[in-house]
Order: C-alpha cells, then sequence, then structure tokens
C-alpha cells in the first residue's frame, strides 16, 4: 500500500519489527488515523484502529512498547496522538472520503429500512427487533471500509477516546443524526432520553465491541451481533417511553408512533398508568362536560387534580376555529374535496390543527364525513367533501393526518346518517346494511385508519335508535369492526339516556347540560357516578371510556408543553396569540385549485385585458355591514365564502371577487363598472355599457338551529338565492360576453343560464374562504389554469338525483347504493356536469393502460386494525396510464379510476371511483399517473356473511377525466379462491 516513511533509526527498527506482522502497512509519525490491517477476517465494530480496511496511525518513536499488545490484538493499534487527532489537514485525503461515503450508504440502509418498519405502522417492540437483525448486516457490511459506526455517539466516544480523528469526526457526525418531532415530544424530554440512551449505547457498546480484550471472548463475528442487541434494547426503550424522537441509533421506527398503531399502544400504556391514580368523582368528570358556557370552549371537561391532565377543550370548526379571532377562515370542506389534491387536503389540515393547538383547543371538532349529501340540497354538505365515499375517505385521511401531526386530535363526524336538517333531532335513517358500509361507514374507515382521536355520534336515529346510545353503531360497528381505539363524543345534547348511552358505547357526553337548562339537567355526572355504584353502568365501562379519552390525549403526547387555552368562546373570542402565520397562502392555493370551469365557449377566459368590465350582483363585494355581520354567518348578505352555523369561523377579513379584480383591472388598465345589488335593471344599465360582464350568484344553507330566507339549514330547492337567474337573463339581454361566477354550498341548477347564448363562461367557485377574491382572479385572468374537478353531479333537473331531504320522521335511504352519479349512471340519465367534470385552459391526451392486477376472490380476513380487517387494505397491484400536456400553458389534470365489480355482484352500480392523481404537467410534457388498489377497492360488503368480500368473475377498468369522459379502458379477472 505504499513505502513506509522512517523518521530515524529508532523508527527504522520498530518498522522492522512491525512489518512481518503487518507486512502491507505503512507507518508514519502523527500523519492521520488511517494505515490498514492485513487481515480482511478480522472485523470488530466501530473504531478507527480496528476492522480489515481501517486505518491507524502509529508514532513510530514512542510508540514501540504496543507491538506485543499488536501481536495479541492486531486489530487494536494504539491511540492516535492528540495532536494529530485535531489536525483538520487530512481532511482532503482520498481515503477519509472513501471511509465517510460507506459510512453514509450505511446509514442511509438503516434509515430505508426503519423508515419501511414505520410505514408498516409496528409497534416499538417490532422496532427492536428489527434494529437488532439489521444492525449486525450493516456493520458486517461497512465496517470493512468505514469502521460501521453508523452513530453519531459512537464517532463522539471514539473521537474522545482517541481511536478516530476529528476530520473523521466531523465527516461522520454530518450522516446520521436524532430527530424529534416537535409537536409530539418536547425538547427536554428528547434530551433526557438521549442522554440516558447515549450512555448505556456507549457503555454497552465499549463494552462488546470496541474493547479488544473482548475479541478473544466473543470472537470477531459476535461483537456487531451484541452491538446490534444493545442498540435494539434503546430503540424499544425510547420508542415506549416517548412518541416523536428518533434517530437511526436510537428509535427510527418510532417518530411515527403517534399515528400508528404502536402509538396507540403506548397512549394505552400510559392512560393505563393514569387511570389508577384518578378518583371515582375525577374519572366521572373526565367523561362529563362542564355544562354550555361552563368554559372558554364550546366543549370543556373537568380536570382532575390527581394527574397531569387538564380541562379538555373542544372547538368547532371543520374550516377553522369558531368564536375566536384572529383565526384563519378556511375554504370549505366541499371546496377542499374539488381540489382532489392529497397534498393540499393534509396541508388544509395541518394549518387548521397548527391554529388550533396554538390557540390551546384539544381537539378540533371536525372534519366531517356525515352527511355525505345523497340529498343534494342538505344544509350541511358543504362541511364535508363529497357525495363520493371514496373521494371524502382519502379526504378525511389526509385531513386528520395533518391535524393531528399538528398536534390537535381530530374528530371524525357525524356518525351515522346525518344526511338533512330537518326533524335531525327526531327522524330515523333506516339505512340498509350494504348501502350503510359502502357509502357512510367508508369514509369513516379512513378516518379510524389515520387514527382519528375521537369521533362524534350524531342527533338522529339510526335504524330506529339514537345514534349516541346504539350498540350496533358505537360498539359493534365502530369499536369492534373498525377496530376504533379513540372515544365516542355526542354531538351537542345528542344524549338521551344515563345507563343505554354509557353501555352502548359512548365515552364522553357534551356540552354536560341542556343549553337552556340549570346545570342539573345532566344525565352524566352524578347520575352517572350513581349508576355505576348500584351496578348499572359496571365499573368496567367507565374506567373504558376514561382510558379511551386518556389515550388519545396521550396520542397526541399533549401532556408535553401544550398551549393553554387563549381565548373565551363568550366575549368575543379575542386570543391573546397571532396564530394565522402564513395560512391564508394556503387558503388562496386551497381555493384557487378548487374552481371548477365548466364551460368556456369560444376560449372567453382567461380574461385579456378588457377595456370596460362590468362588476355585477350582490355576491361582488363584501356586505357593508361586513362579512361577520350575522352570527355564525346565518344570513346571506354579500359575497358568499361559508355556510352557516356551527361549521364556521370569523373571517379575519375577505377579500371579494370586486376588490381582487379593481386590482387587476387598474394593472390592465381596464375601467370598471359596477352594480353590486341584485336590481336588474342596475345590472343591465352596467353591462351595457362594458365590453365584458362578469355575474355573481350564489346559492347558501346551512345548520338547522338558524333559518336564512325560509331555508331553515336545508336549501328549500336548488335554483341560485336573489333571483340569480333573472339577473343573469336581464345582462345577458344586452351584453354579448358574460361570464357566470357561481358561489354555492352545492349543486346548483343552471339550465336557465346556460339558454342564453351570451353566457359564454361558467365558473364554480364554491366556498373559498377569506382569499376568495384573490384565488378567482387567478384563474379568470390565467395566472393558473383551472384544475378543480366537481365533487358531484350538476343535473339537468332536481328530479333527475332521486333523492331528497323530506319532512318525515323516517328516512328509509331508498336509494341504497345509487346516490349521485351511480344513480345517474346506473338510470341512464344524462347530467349537465357530470362527476369529475372540470374543464382546463389546455388539454390532456391519455395515452396506453396498464393493469396489474393480482388478487384472490374471498372475504376479508386478519386481525383487525384501525379502519377493519387488516387484509383489507393490503395492495393487489396497479393500474397506470400515460398523460401528456398537449396544450401551450402549464395545468393540472386529475386522472381518475373507476372500478366496475363482475356481474356476479347483483345490485352493484356499473362503476365506483377507486382512485385518482392529480399530475401538474407543462406544456408537452407527459407522465404517469399510477393507482395502487388494495382489497377493499375490489370489495363489496356480504350481508350474508357480514363481511367484506372479493368477488370472482372480470372487473371492468376506466380511466378518464371525469365519471363520464373515459379515455382508457381494461380489464382483469379474479379467480375463485381454493375451497369457494
Amino acid at each position: 500500500m505504499g513505502k513506509a516513511i522512517r523518521a530515524n533509526e529508532h523508527d527504522t527498527y520498530c518498522a522492522q519489527k512491525l512489518s512481518p506482522m503487518l507486512p502491507h502497512a505503512k507507518f508514519w509519525r502523527s500523519e492521520r488515523d488511517a494505515v490498514a490491517l492485513p487481515s480482511p477476517t478480522n472485523i470488530v465494530p466501530f473504531a478507527g484502529r480496528i476492522g480489515a480496511n481501517q486505518e491507524f496511525s502509529v508514532d513510530a518513536k514512542n510508540n514501540c512498547t504496543q507491538i506485543e499488545l499488536l501481536q495479541k490484538f492486531p486489530d487494536a493499534a494504539p491511540w492516535i496522538p492528540l495532536r494529530d487527532a485535531l489536525s483538520l489537514r487530512h481532511i482532503l485525503q482520498p481515503e477519509l472520503w472513501k471511509a465517510a461515503t460507506i459510512e453514509a450508504v450505511g446509514v442511509g440502509l438503516g434509515e430505508l429500512v426503519n423508515t419501511l418498519a414505520t410505514r408498516a405502522l409496528v409497534p416499538s417492540l417490532l422496532g427492536g427487533l428489527t434494529a437488532i437483525l439489521v444492525l449486525p448486516l450493516l456493520i458486517f457490511a461497512t465496517g470493512p471500509v468505514s469502521g460501521a459506526h453508523l452513530n453519531p455517539t459512537i464517532t463522539f466516544a471514539t473521537f474522545f477516546a482517541r481511536l478516530a480523528t476529528l476530520p473523521r469526526a466531523i465527516l461522520y457526525f454530518m450522516v446520521p443524526g436524532c430527530y424529534i418531532d416537535s409537536t409530539k415530544v418536547s425538547t427536554g424530554s428528547a434530551f433526557a432520553l438521549e442522554f440516558t440512551t447515549d450512555f448505556a449505547l456507549i457503555f454497552l457498546s465499549f463494552g462488546v465491541g470496541l474493547d479488544p480484550r473482548q475479541r478473544s471472548v466473543f470472537g470477531p463475528a459476535l461483537g456487531p451481533i451484541f452491538v446490534g442487541i444493545v442498540l435494539g434494547m434503546c430503540t424499544f426503550v425510547t420508542g415506549f417511553s416517548r412518541i416523536g424522537y428518533t434517530g437511526f441509533s436510537f428509535s427510527a421506527s418510532v417518530h411515527a408512533y403517534g399515528s400508528g398503531s404502536g402509538g396507540w399502544d403506548t397512549a394505552y400504556s400510559r392512560a393505563r398508568a393514569a387511570l389508577d391514580k384518578l378518583s371515582q368523582t375525577e374519572k366521572v368528570g373526565i367523561v362529563t362536560g362542564v355544562t354550555w358556557e361552563g368554559g372558554p370552549c364550546v366543549g370543556n371537561t373537568y380536570a382532575p387534580s390527581s394527574i397531569d391532565y387538564p380541562s379538555l377543550c373542544l372547538q368547532d370548526s371543520p374550516l377553522g376555529i369558531r368564536f375566536a379571532n384572529p383565526v384563519t377562515a378556511f375554504p370549505a370542506g366541499i371546496n377542499a374535496g374539488a381540489t382532489w389534491d392529497r397534498s393540499l387536503l393534509y396541508a388544509r389540515g395541518a394549518a387548521m390543527g397548527q391554529e388550533a393547538k396554538g390557540l390551546g383547543v384539544h381537539v378540533q371538532l371536525g372534519p366531517v364525513a356525515g352527511p355525505l349529501g345523497k340529498n343534494p340540497n342538505g344544509g350541511r354538505n358543504w362541511e364535508g367533501f363529497s357525495v363520493d365515499p371514496y373521494l371524502s375517505g382519502v379526504a378525511m385521511e389526509e385531513t386528520i393526518q395533518g391535524m393531528q401531526d399538528s398536534g390537535v386530535q381530530a374528530c371524525a363526524k357525524h356518525w351515522l346518517g346525518n344526511e338533512q336538517e330537518h326533524n335531525r333531532d327526531t327522524m330515523s335513517s333506516n339505512i340498509g346494511d350494504r348501502a350503510a358500509h359502502e357509502l357512510y361507514v367508508w369514509p369513516f374507515m379512513n378516518a379510524v385508519k389515520a387514527n382519528v382521536a375521537s369521533v362524534m355520534c350524531s342527533y338522529n336515529k339510526v335504524n330506529e335508535t339514537w345514534a349516541c346510545e346504539s350498540d350496533a353503531i358505537l360498539n359493534e360497528l365502530m369499536k369492534k369492526e373498525l377496530g376504533f381505539p379513540g372515544y365516542v363524543v355526542s354531538d351537542w345534547n345528542a344524549q338521551h339516556t344515563t345507563v343505554n348511552s354509557a353501555l352502548a358505547g359512548l365515552d364522553m357526553t357534551m356540552p354536560g347540560s341542556d343549553f337552556n337548562s340549570p346545570p342539573g339537567s345532566i344525565f352524566w355526572g352524578s347520575n352517572l357516578a350513581k349508576a355505576v355504584a348500584d351496578g348499572s353502568v359496571p365499573q368496567s365501562r367507565l374506567d373504558n371510556m376514561v382510558t379511551r379519552i386518556l389515550a388519545a390525549w396521550y396520542l397526541l403526547d399533549q401532556d408535553q408543553g401544550y398551549p393553554e387555552v387563549s381565548f373565551s368562546s363568550w366575549d368575543g373570542g379575542k386570543a391573546t396569540v397571532d396564530v394565522t402565520g402564513d395560512h391564508a397562502s394556503v387558503v388562496r392555493t386551497v381555493a384557487r385549485d378548487s374552481i371548477v370551469l365548466l364551460k368556456n365557449a369560444g376560449n372567453a377566459l382567461p380574461l385579456r385585458r378588457p377595456k370596460t368590465l362590468a362588476i355585477i350582483g350582490d355576491d361582488a363585494a363584501v356586505s357593508p355591514d361586513g362579512p361577520n355581520a350575522c352570527s355564525d354567518r346565518g344570513c346571506n348578505n354579500g359575497t358568499l365564502a361559508m355556510g352557516w352555523g356551527s361549521g364556521t369561523a370569523q373571517f379575519p377579513y375577505l377579500v371579494s371577487p370586486l376588490d381582487a379584480i379593481q386590482v387587476q383591472a387598474k394593472r390592465d388598465g381596464t375601467k370598471i363598472i359596477q352594480s353590486t345589488t341584485d336590481s336588474t335593471t342596475d345590472a343591465a344599465s352596467a353591462a351595457a355599457a362594458a365590453q365584458t360582464a362578469v355575474v355573481f350568484i350564489n346559492s347558501d344553507s346551512g345548520e338547522g338551529y338558524i333559518t336564512v330566507e325560509g331555508n331553515a339549514g336545508d336549501r328549500n330547492n336548488l335554483d341560485p338565492w336573489h333571483n340569480g337567474n333573472e339577473l343573469v337573463k336581464a345582462v345577458a339581454a344586452v351584453n354579448k360576453h358574460v361570464i357566470v361566477v357561481v358561489h354555492s354550498v352545492g349543486t346548483v341548477t343552471l339550465e336557465t343560464i346556460l339558454a342564453l347564448p351570451s353566457v359564454k363562461a361558467i365558473v364554480w367557485a364554491g366556498l373559498p374562504g377569506q382569499e376568495s377574491g384573490n384565488a378567482l382572479v387567478d384563474v379568470l385572468y390565467g395566472a393558473v389554469s383551472p384544475s378543480g374537478k366537481l365533487p358531484y353531479t350538476i343535473a339537468k333537473a332536481a328530479a333527475d338525483y332521486g333523492a331528497t331531504w323530506n319532512d318525515a320522521q323516517v328516512d328509509d335511504f331508498t336509494e341504497g347504493l345509487f346516490v349521485d352519479y351511480r344513480h345517474f349512471d346506473q338510470n341512464g340519465i344524462t347530467p349537465r356536469y357530470e362527476f369529475g367534470y372540470g374543464l382546463s385552459y389546455t388539454k390532456f391526451a391519455y395515452n396506453g393502460i396498464a393493469v396489474d392486477i393480482v388478487a384472490r376472490a374471498g372475504p376479508s380476513t386478519g386481525k383487525v386494525v384501525p379502519g377493519g380487517p387488516a387484509d383489507l387494505f393490503k395492495s393487489v397491484g396497479t393500474i397506470s396510464t400515460t398523460i401528456r400536456n398537449t396544450g401551450k400553458v402549464a395545468g393540472a389534470e386529475v386522472a381518475q379510476l373507476y372500478i366496475g365489480l363482475p356481474n356476479s355482484v347483483p345490485g352493484t352500480p356499473p362503476k365506483q371511483l377507486r382512485g385518482f392523481q392529480k399530475l401538474r404537467l407543462e406544456p408537452r410534457q407527459s407522465s404517469r399517473a399510477t393507482f395502487e388498489l388494495t382489497r377493499r377497492d375490489l370489495s363489496y360488503w356480504d350481508v350474508a356473511t357480514q363481511k367484506w368480500v372479493v368477488p370472482s368473475g372480470t372487473f371492468r377498468v376506466y380511466v378518464g377525466s371525469s365519471s363520464r369522459d373515459i379515455r382508457q379502458h381494461g380489464s382483469f379477472t379474479v379467480g375463485r379462491s381454493w375451497g369457494n
């Protein structure tokens, strides 16, 4: 490996004496920590002085006395002289960079393995076992070149033990690391864990791997194995004790346990330990609200003194924090769903969660999967994401993960069958078993799979039993079948009994007493204590309620420095902190990417610097009384950016379309002529003087405790409000270039407007939140191409839907599985704009389809995990296609996958959404859209066996731009399982 350097005769003597033992070694005085050892089999981990290709320094003048040691232990080199150890002049030596590169490869492989372990949601014990198995392999593989530190702690120790130089330590320190999820573990706790496990790792690793004397005991192979065991122990200990702390060396499989099965295991262990310290009174207080307006939040529990646990703060809403300011008013759920963009769904959830945590809210009451939206005029449909259970399920999962990654508990609501506001407190939703599972339960499965902390039971009855005291839907369906480990909280005053609700599976009652009744009007509290005392409610049931609530709290590590509540819902909600950050950019992006271009005749859009532009309609401008003039947004004055009810938030500001267009018009030199009332006379006058006219119309709805313009929550019809059809007709009569913008809570019939030749473009903007105008201008003027897709079907007539709210005390859900586009497809009805529809300023071509599905017919099996049977979420393969932007501008296309089940499954819709992917493409750019399918995606609910079943036969595959615009077809066959 090179000619030896001899400093003097003494050096020559030493070199001669050492040469027979190390014939290929180099010797020089204090040059570096790298000289090769001769034997490729002497592999002992970690130090610069050991390993087959490890190199070491020999100070020939001072270290001849250590020749005997080297003869006994060839892998044990003498210490590096301190001056040489601290020198940085060797940083450019190629050998050192080679070693650092190999070290990086080893660490990277270790991170990959542990990341995959985390993806599999393994508990910390299995994470430790993974480290025990993987680390020895990595030590054997990388040790001959790098020494296989694989850990900054080992590097730190070997440097201070003068077994490695400073350049080596610096490079090795840059490779691995410790990672902290600050939403799950405090810096102080992480430091304590780091210090403790560092000591254990150094002490034990030196004992089994670094001490050359142990080689005679363990041999060259057992050292790495023992070191792997040491690491596995540290991984298990840290993963078991603190969620959110990770580094490859200690607990790389731990960092996601806040949202994995291991997280629930840890949370339950901590919850049970806390339970043992509580008195009976404290247990009852944890499950019972303190009464309406009894605390700063809309829902509050009693704080026990025996453990460090606060009065839990539960606060609306699913689009921002209600009754607080300043907060961000996010786009409604229906707009988030219209983006069809997983990353934006997550980002919106994360931003909302950050604000909730910042204000001290422990539980944010959202997101919403019920109502699903079977009735197109249902009052609260806009709070949810889509009438399709697959799209709604993906949106639930992404939103919950975003919220809970930010540290707040999400609460999935309303469970179950709460599809209308009329008679919601008294009516029964009688849902067939198959329809219940395949439509209304489906998105809640995603919520539970995402480890949602809590679920809210609804006001209505389900199959003649109150939802909040139904053993069938709480204990059997939610907790047993779906494997839900969190807690069920009642909607506010949706509880009806003391004992039945407890036995049925309700875990927390809110708000604790009736809104307008004295504190004594309460079902739990002292009444629950009496029921437990007399045996009507078992002690184990109360303990289970408390354990579930505490476990959800520990799951999110809300015991680690969680902020105090910084506002009061009852005195104007002024917060002592500003939590809005840069969330306006999230609002604008979600609002912009949710806009659906319905019509664009003659490329009327984007606008190209018109000389004159008329802005028409009350919906174009903010109400003169301000955006928050009506309590819970319970009026329709000015531009519409959210519905009404408890699912609202206060606007910190509201950028109206008129405001934003005026800013753009000033840049373009466009003259604005405005008529911001719904007067047809004023509208016609303004439109007649303009080159182009933009007319704003809307349709509003909300929660049933507020009636707006004769609409008691649910809409009376699907027509535009404020005589919107007549307003557009008046404008179209005098202007030949009309653009209509629709702000609505859901579908609106547009036939009257579409019959007008002057209407060149129609834009659905939904409920876009505080950045309404800015987002709209981005699309109207072509800063971005519209990319939203309809999350529901727009029919030609209201009767085409086949479902509407009713004023009876029972809804028998007679439409079964055939809701929205399923109904249209099944009955051969042509919609005006189908589910998934949306135009762009560019064009997209779909080329080819690849179907790679391998599945076996049969029922779901395996252990129940959060969401359902484990194998239900097992991948069965992929379907893919190539999409090309054939236009001249950049754009985004939502590729959609629909699956038709075999004909052997009777009563099944012709096709159902089972995948989507949003691709952003530059002009002429192509990309592959790939849809991964699970067994659930191919299954139907078999009522006879009470299982999800993959049928045998030929499955039809449809890939396209909407539910009707199918560009590629395919199929695959699933054979019968053995024994079927």
